[in-house]
């Protein structure tokens, strides 16, 4: 701990020591606020591990690997993608249902014609006429049945009918809509995107760099005992400030990406 002290009456001395106690009470709080961190981002590191164990259905505990914590690759996507998106399939295989439905409705207005032809065999014994014959299994019996079928009720039809098109129009229209929301969305991100894309260039190219030299700077003052130790804290704040900032940056642009890539199923 860098302190100076002055010669000078008693009353400095109070002086100094109450700088010293402002010290070392501002090293603590600081100390004590970043063991509280390191606490809850591993508590929440164990949470969101739990999670994906249970996603993933493993039995079995499982480390992730390190790795660099940077933006992903990632570009703008047209709103045309999210065709592929699985709510919007859901909604477009409604319609075809309702579709299919309209169709069997309509069709139960015409009549039914029905045709079949049919070939039966006799094998074994057989009484004919009081007399035992038997039979090989060669074709014996051949014929033809014809059917028609007319609906009687022609109103409830018809009326099925009509309320099976207004139902096909209704499920295009809810597909239309989520296709209108979902496109809507994609903007949005694309959007933030562009935000976020802006806000890690800046971090990346200018704010973390002027980070690193107040953190080299500051300690090699320190050192050379040209600052003080609560200069010297101050110092680190800001930069560790930055670096934490910047660190959030990559997250809101990584999320972003995460946003854009479940809207179009990717």
């Amino acid at each position: 701990l860098h302190i100076d002290y002055l010669d000078g009456p008693l009353a400095e001395g109070h002086s100094v020591s109450r700088r010293i106690m402002a010290v070392l009470g501002r090293a603590e709080a600081s100390t004590t606020e970043l063991h509280q961190r390191i606490l809850q981002n591993s508590a929440q590191m164990r949470i969101e591990q739990s999670r994906l164990k249970l996603l993933l259905n493993l039995k079995e505990d499982f480390s992730a690997s390190d790795t660099t914590f940077v933006p992903v690759p990632f570009a703008a996507t047209d709103t045309s993608a999210v065709t592929a998106n699985p709510e919007y399939r859901l909604a477009q295989n409604k319609v075809a249902i309702a579709e299919a439905l309209r169709k069997v409705e309509q069709a139960s207005l015409f009549p039914d014609i029905t045709g079949g032809y049919f070939i039966q065999s006799i094998t074994g014994n057989q009484d004919l006429n009081g007399t035992p014959r038997y039979y090989n299994n060669s074709m014996r019996f051949q014929g033809f049945t014809v059917g028609l079928s007319v609906p009687l009720f022609f109103g409830s039809t018809s009326a099925k009918t009509k309320a099976a098109k207004i139902n096909v129009e209704r499920e295009r229209q809810q597909s239309e809509y989520v296709r209108a929301q979902l496109s809507s969305r994609v903007i949005e991100q694309n959007e933030q995107l562009a935000t976020s894309t802006a806000l890690v260039s800046y971090y990346r190219d200018t704010a973390e760099p002027n980070a690193r030299k107040i953190i080299t700077n500051a300690t090699k003052g320190y050192q050379n005992g040209d600052m003080s130790y609560v200069e010297y804290v101050q110092s680190l704040d800001t930069a560790n400030e930055i670096l934490v900032n910047y660190a959030d940056a990559i997250r809101q642009y990584n999320q972003t990406v995460i946003n854009i890539q479940f809207l179009i199923n990717q």
